[in-house]
């Protein structure tokens, strides 16, 4: 008995020594021990911190966790730049924090990342021009296992830089539920071009808790999948606006539901360009709260295939 306690306390000292913290120190090259505090290159145990740009190029790179945050007020980026495999076992979490810089993943090169969940924190200390997000480019591709979370604050409304940008056959998968929060600033950005696509395998979550509205940006035969329920929730003062400007296509494959819990708001779903083919598979629910009511706005030859009801 009193071996096995021993040996169990042996190998949890072993677990807490080998699971460290490893922190960039300045920008640079993955694979180069300079580059982190520890003067060694991470490892498959360890929790990595970013705080400056970072270049990838190494394949097969695993990792337990991951953050990447810009506190020091430089730009926090992970350019990931292989043909190849990268993972994160567990949990990728970015954070915006400082006005003079940006907070970003992007992959390159016909990179494949594997991430079990990803949690984005878009302005934790009130700043109005910092901005977080992910790039997806070139033939790459991100799947999250589990859950995607945006919290998004504070974006002044002349900034411009798009929080999800899928371009170039990328392909962004979210197998858990999918849950953006836009709790103030200008309208949040969902980009994809050039044959992209992006395929949420869950329920897809917009709560507009103040804020401009969520733009959907899908161009040159990009597609947009929801496999179920699309809910998107006004709960600020504002119009609840869901702005579909589509080359490509928007498949919902569940319900898509639009609801307003403000007195005497107004909801709209707005289809604003030509070639913009939208698809929901279940019903579409649009509740205004009694208010100033709800509108469906097709503009230049857009087009709208309904199997259930409105």
């Amino acid at each position: 008995m009193r071996g096995i306690f021993t040996t169990s306390i042996f190998l949890l000292i072993v677990f807490s020594i080998s699971a460290q913290s490893i922190i960039s120190i300045k920008d640079g090259n993955w694979s180069d021990p300079d580059t982190w505090n520890l003067n060694r290159i991470p490892i498959s145990s360890d929790f990595v911190k970013i705080n400056h740009t970072i270049a990838l190029q190494d394949a097969g790179t695993i990792v337990d966790r991951m953050e990447i945050s810009n506190y020091g007020g430089n730009d926090a980026k992970l350019n990931v730049d292989i043909v190849g495999s990268f993972e994160i076992t567990e949990h990728l979490d970015i954070f915006g924090g400082n006005a003079n810089g940006d907070s970003f993943i992007f992959l390159n090169a016909e990179s494949s990342v594997q991430v079990g969940s990803i949690y984005i924190r878009r302005n934790l200390n009130n700043e109005t021009s910092n901005s977080a997000g992910i790039g997806v480019f070139d033939e790459s591709s991100l799947t999250c296992i589990g859950g995607f979370v945006f919290e998004y604050d504070g974006t002044s409304s002349n900034e411009d830089k798009e929080e999800i940008a899928i371009l170039n056959n990328g392909e962004f998968v979210v197998k858990g539920d999918v849950n953006v929060n836009i709790n103030s600033g200008k309208e949040f950005s969902f980009s994809l071009y050039d044959s992209s696509s992006f395929v949420g395998e869950g329920d897809f979550n917009f709560h507009f808790n103040q804020g401009d509205g969520v733009l959907f940006n899908i161009q040159e035969y990009a597609s947009f999948t929801v496999f179920n329920e699309a809910n998107f929730v006004n709960n600020s003062f504002r119009e609840l606006d869901l702005n579909l400007v589509v080359r490509g296509v928007i498949d919902f494959n569940g319900n898509l539901n639009l609801d307003s819990n403000v007195p005497n708001s107004k909801v709209n779903l707005n289809l604003r360009s030509s070639s913009c083919h939208v698809f929901v598979d279940g019903n579409i629910g649009m509740n205004a709260n009694a208010g100033r009511g709800v509108f469906i706005n097709m503009t230049d030859s857009s087009y709208l295939n309904l199997k259930g009801t409105v």
